[in-house]
């Protein structure tokens, strides 16, 4: 367990799944702040974590769809969504 900055995890895995949202006419968006936020916990299944929710929302969602990936914090939380219009799974 260490500090991490959840903020570029997750501007990571949204850069790294937008060609396959491009490429599926998906729209991905964003409302992540630009401001580091740090969590504590393991890096690599934080960024698995992110990736999965991002990587199951695209699967799931027909073209002209759409996924919202949000983050903010609620002092002492950090709040973190994906949402999709998709059927679900």
């Amino acid at each position: 367990m260490q500090l991490v900055d959840f903020t570029s995890i997750v501007k990571t895995e949204i850069a790294e799944n937008y060609q396959i949202a491009d490429d599926r006419n998906i729209e991905i968006r964003s409302l992540v702040t630009d401001e580091p936020v740090m969590v504590k916990g393991d890096e690599q299944a934080l960024v698995q974590m992110v990736n999965n929710l991002i990587d199951n929302a695209l699967k799931y969602t027909a073209a002209e769809g759409q996924v919202r990936i949000e983050l903010e914090v609620d002092s002492p939380w950090v709040l973190f969504s994906v949402t999709d219009t998709g059927t679900g799974i």
